[in-house]
C-alpha cells in the first residue's frame, strides 16, 4: 500500500509541476506576441489548460490524502 501510495503522489506533483511549467511557457508566449493575435491565442489558450491542469493536479493530491486518512482510520472528519 505504502509502494502505491508514494507512486501516486509523485505522479500528481509530476503532474502540477507541469502545469505550472506549461503556464511559464504560454506566459512567454504571450508576451512576445507583440500584437500577434494567432500567437496571443496559443498563450491565452495555454494559461488556461495549465491552470486546469495544476487545480487537477492539486486537487487530486488532496483527494489521495483524504482518502488515505480515511481508508486508515487516521481521521474523524471524513
Amino acid at each position: 500500500m505504502g509502494i502505491f501510495q508514494n507512486i501516486l503522489f509523485w505522479l500528481l506533483a509530476l503532474f502540477a509541476i507541469f502545469g505550472i511549467i506549461g503556464f511559464v511557457i504560454s506566459g512567454i508566449f504571450y508576451l512576445i506576441a507583440a500584437g500577434e493575435e494567432s500567437t496571443m491565442e496559443k498563450g491565452k489558450e495555454g494559461m488556461k489548460w495549465s491552470i486546469i491542469g495544476v487545480i487537477v493536479g492539486l486537487s487530486g493530491y488532496v483527494i489521495m490524502k483524504a482518502v488515505l486518512s480515511l481508508l486508515s482510520g487516521t481521521s474523524s472528519s471524513f
